[in-house]
């Protein structure tokens, strides 16, 4: 973050900078708006306030310029600016030349001046707010520079370049939930979303839920999801895409999306929901699929889609958190103290009953989060779909129970990888594939190997095979009797080319989890195989032969009791 920039500006010629305007009006406020949950918000800059109003009205235009691209940093950018308005008006006041002076004219001492005295009051507030501002108006004045090369003095550019001196403040974050307070606080939450399904039944289903219920909803996603309470709040209706059960769909082909997620939901017809997930601060997109076999976040969503799929036949808002509000469908405001995961417990928790400090719903994330560490370490790790390993380790790992578990995570994760490396399929990338038929040895194949590998005589129907007479599935070794069901991708013989990539890519499709009708046995069977073939064979390819192969998926041979349990037969639990 200290070292980022606003968007890198297009490549182009650039003309003079443009000449200051006579016209009061070009020195009037800069405005920016928008909504947060179903609300509007306003942003005021007021170049004609400052001391150097060509100066801010500069800034002032980038600022708004860049308001689309940077999203929930909107406030924090406007915080920064104004401060550095403001401190520069103190720096120039009355030095006769105010009205004309403009960013050719800032120099280091106007950065360095600013920078003092936001130390100053970070020293004091020990807050993050004084190095988050210098870090944002750097990066702005980087874009400016970018837009309109060489407009800043050399010397302020050179400033850039360099990170801020203040230091980021991080304290800890929130530990999870005490061992059986998250399910109490799960069990309220359930009993409340079952009376409200229960009353729909009984009265108008075009009516709202009301916050409680609505609030309910957010505990139970947040505790299924593990996703920050703002990624769970910003997802709209169009977000949530069904899968539906084959046969079950008849009819619904003619309506819209949205209704026909309702129907389908009210027929209890989903075989899966497909989140989009925006973290809007730093404009990362994902998503995840939740099947059945997910039951907490499944039930979760079915429930929020049926609570409010009539209000919202009538409603202007596509958010999916809408509310009752005096008879109106509206999208949930959660800015309010009565909407906050203190007071709604307050509101619904048995007498007596308390709960640990702080009361958030971001401990709730939490939770979930560490959960999953605990269960899966190492795919938790690999997959970076939280964060990275070293994020993980530095600042998360703050728990008292991940804390216990931290070296046993690692040394766990460590060892995944290491059995992958000495008993798992050898790699032979395009690069090592040319040092081969250049002659060269390679440290896991003998001349011999490496020359039957070249020519096709060791291939088989997925990859090829240092020898198919010796396999470790045999006992005592013997001819292999799964070299067509993807075994081959956990094997010690398995050696894998460019040419075997469109039977991985069949492999990754076959082995994805949202195709099992039964999550036990793909996490028996088909995990270590969709695993290897996705985190580690796929990105040791460049991406055009990745590409490449899937034109070719269609014609790998693979035997169908390999779908067994993924759409296929049916398998005991």
């Amino acid at each position: 973050m200290s070292r980022g920039r606003f968007h890198e500006a297009p490549v182009g010629a650039v003309g003079p900078v443009p000449a200051a305007s006579t016209d009061p009006d070009e020195y009037g406020p800069r405005v920016w708006q928008d909504t947060v949950y179903g609300r509007a918000r306003r942003f005021y800059l007021r170049p004609d306030e400052h001391t150097m109003p060509l100066l801010a009205r500069r800034i002032a235009d980038k600022w708004l310029e860049i308001c689309p691209e940077i999203h929930g940093s909107v406030g924090e950018v406007h915080g920064a600016v104004r401060g550095f308005l403001r401190d520069l008006d103190a720096q120039l006041r009355d030095t006769g030349r105010d009205n004309d002076f403009d960013l050719p004219d800032l120099r280091r001492r106007h950065l360095d001046s600013w920078e003092a005295g936001l130390l100053a009051a970070q020293r004091e507030s020990r807050t993050d707010t004084s190095y988050r501002r210098a870090v944002f108006l750097f990066a702005l004045l980087r874009r400016i520079n970018d837009d309109c090369p060489g407009l800043l003095h050399g010397e302020v550019v050179a400033r850039l370049e360099r990170e801020t001196r203040l230091s980021h403040v991080r304290r800890d974050g929130e530990v999870e939930l005490p061992a059986g307070e998250a399910d109490r606080i799960h069990a309220i939450a359930r009993g409340v979303v079952r009376q409200a399904l229960a009353e729909r039944r009984g009265s108008d289903a075009r009516s709202a839920p009301a916050a409680d219920v609505v609030i309910a909803l957010h505990v139970l996603l947040s505790l299924g999801t593990g996703e920050p309470p703002e990624v769970l709040r910003r997802l709209t209706i169009g977000d949530i895409i069904a899968t539906a059960v084959p046969g079950r769909d008849d009819g619904l082909q003619c309506l819209a999306p949205t209704g026909r997620l309702a129907a389908l939901v009210q027929r209890r017809a989903v075989r899966s929901y497909c989140v989009r997930y925006l973290k809007t601060r730093s404009s990362e997109r994902y998503q995840q699929v939740y099947t059945r076999a997910d039951g907490r976040v499944f039930a979760a969503l079915s429930a929020l889609i049926t609570l409010t799929a009539g209000a919202r036949e009538t409603s202007d808002s596509s958010s999916l958190w809408l509310t009752d509000d005096g008879g109106v469908a509206v999208e949930m405001f959660w800015a309010t103290k009565s909407r906050t995961l203190r007071a709604w417990l307050n509101r619904h928790r048995a007498e007596g009953d308390a709960f640990s400090e702080p009361v958030s719903f971001r401990r709730l994330r939490k939770t979930a989060t560490t959960r999953e560490a605990l269960a899966a370490p190492g795919t938790y790790l690999r997959s970076r779909r939280r964060h990275t390993a070293r994020t993980f380790f530095e600042h998360y790992s703050n728990s008292t129970v991940l804390r216990a578990e931290a070296g046993r995570i690692l040394m766990q994760a460590v060892g995944e990888r290491f059995d992958t490396a000495v008993a798992g399929p050898t790699i032979v990338t395009p690069a090592a594939e040319e040092l081969l038929a250049a002659g060269h040895d390679a440290p896991t194949l003998d001349r011999d190997t490496a020359g039957r590998l070249l020519t096709g005589r060791l291939d088989t129907g997925v990859a090829a095979c240092r020898d198919p007479h010796d396999s470790p599935h045999v006992a005592g070794g013997g001819l292999c009797p799964v070299s067509t069901t993807g075994a081959c991708y956990t094997c010690p013989n398995a050696l894998i080319t460019r040419q075997h990539l469109p039977a991985v890519l069949r492999l990754k499709q076959l082995t994805a989890p949202e195709r099992t009708g039964n999550i036990t046995f793909w996490q028996e069977h088909h995990k270590p195989v969709h695993e290897f073939v996705t985190q580690v064979i796929l990105p040791s390819f460049p991406a055009a032969d990745v590409a490449a192969a899937q034109e070719h998926t269609g014609e790998v041979l693979l035997d169908v009791g390999l779908v067994n349990g993924l759409g296929g037969a049916d398998v005991p639990a």
